[in-house]
């Protein structure tokens, strides 16, 4: 090879490339370096023109992709900046880039993390839990990197609101001053909030607190063998993730056990 010429217009110039030709091999060989933010994104066309020591010409082409745009990141939830939320929330968003993404990434303050990507799935979603910190707002940060190693950059703040952690407690029954003619008494109510529940706790009077599971949001338990008298009833339900929420509590009679009578002879 006496010569050789590129061309990225399509053959209509062409550019001299310098050869180091290798007598030992036989073979001469070329290094060009490509600005690639002056073609266009997608595929591009590199021609390449041989002359040899005989005037010999020789066309060559060489196929490449360009990828120069970063990929995309919206938030799809939160939609309102001024909404607050428990310690427990989800992010959710789209990420989206049309040559592929490679990897979508989290990070909050020291932590970090992946973000799984789904081929031909261009949403995401992520779950954070602050109910161990002591905060009233998180920034997250998206980081999106494509296959072409392009990055972008999102942040989102999410304004947390702890008393929104804790659950609420219906009583359903038994109701407030009410007279009951019985020992054993049926106890129901709902819980509910932003974190699932799975428990309440209650307790008569000044006794040992005991636990009830909660099912659906509803629970229900006996009293069992109450002494004749004025009784309180205290209950309160406790989050997954630990919060307790604000006690309910109601007053009732109940007749204790009926009387009984044993014939001795």
């Amino acid at each position: 090879i006496d010569r050789l010429s590129y061309s990225l217009d399509g053959g209509n110039t062409f550019q001299d490339i310098g050869l180091s030709h290798n007598k030992k091999e036989g073979v001469s060989r070329f290094k060009i370096d490509i600005d690639t933010t002056k073609v266009s994104d997608g595929p591009n066309v590199c021609w390449f023109k041989a002359v040899d020591k005989q005037g010999s010409v020789g066309i060559y082409t060489f196929l490449f992709f360009v990828d120069n745009v970063p990929p995309s990141i919206s938030f799809i939830y939160p939609d309102d900046d001024n909404e607050t939320f428990p310690s427990i929330f989800s992010i959710a968003g789209k990420a989206v880039d049309g040559t592929g993404l490679a990897s979508i990434k989290w990070v909050c303050g020291k932590e970090s993390g992946d973000i799984p990507v789904l081929p031909g799935n261009q949403y995401w979603v992520k779950e954070f839990d602050f109910s161990k910190v002591n905060t009233n707002s998180a920034v997250i940060e998206i980081i999106a990197e494509d296959v072409a190693g392009n990055i972008v950059h999102q942040k989102k703040k999410v304004l947390i609101d702890k008393n929104k952690d804790k659950p609420v407690t219906e009583l359903k029954t038994p109701l407030n001053d009410i007279k009951l003619d019985a020992d054993n008494i049926f106890v129901s109510g709902l819980c509910y909030g932003e974190v699932p529940v799975d428990e309440v706790r209650y307790r008569v009077d000044k006794q040992e607190e005991k636990n009830a599971a909660v099912v659906s949001g509803a629970f229900g338990f006996m009293l069992e063998d109450l002494s004749a008298g004025n009784h309180t009833l205290t209950v309160y339900a406790v989050s997954r993730a630990g919060v307790a929420g604000v006690a309910k509590s109601v007053k009732f009679y109940a007749n204790g056990k009926a009387p009984s009578i044993t014939f001795e002879n």
